[in-house]
């Protein structure tokens, strides 16, 4: 096989969709990291992945954790620690979601805050996109056979 050949077939192992799968693989290695990510994106700035703040408590929520001795400059859907806890990265095709597994109110937060709130913000992103190449070269030359 010459050099063009190889490139072809290199060509079209990629384009099959591989090279997304290698992505998802590394993202699904990195999971605890990429949870931390999230829940620190929501605990310490209060904000979805769009960047949108995700407002304020209502006065008598805020209260109650006021109580809890709990923050209170911002959402940070925390409370009891249940939902943190419950998140899992998932793979569905070649796509990665976050899924909050084992707390009930789960639906409540999202129909509060939206869709939004289960992504990390490009400035978070960011910071994992170092360790997700260096996942996917291995992968890729585990593939490729180099």
């Amino acid at each position: 096989m010459n050099r063009q050949e190889e490139l072809q077939l290199l060509f079209e192992k990629l384009s099959s969709g591989s090279l997304e799968k290698m992505v998802c693989d590394a993202i699904l290695k990195l999971e605890t990291n990429f949870l931390d990510l999230q829940k620190n994106q929501w605990y310490n700035t209060g904000m979805d992945s769009e960047g949108q703040d995700l407002g304020v408590y209502s006065p008598s929520y805020e209260l109650r954790r006021k109580r809890h001795g709990l923050r209170t400059d911002h959402v940070t859907l925390k409370f009891s620690g249940k939902f943190f806890a419950s998140l899992r990265l998932v793979m569905k095709g070649n796509s990665i979601y976050i899924e909050s597994k084992g707390v009930d109110y789960e639906k409540y937060i999202v129909q509060r805050y939206g869709e939004n709130i289960y992504d990390l913000s490009d400035q978070q992103r960011i910071k994992l996109i170092p360790q997700i190449v260096d996942i996917v070269l291995v992968l890729l030359r585990n593939y490729l056979k180099i």
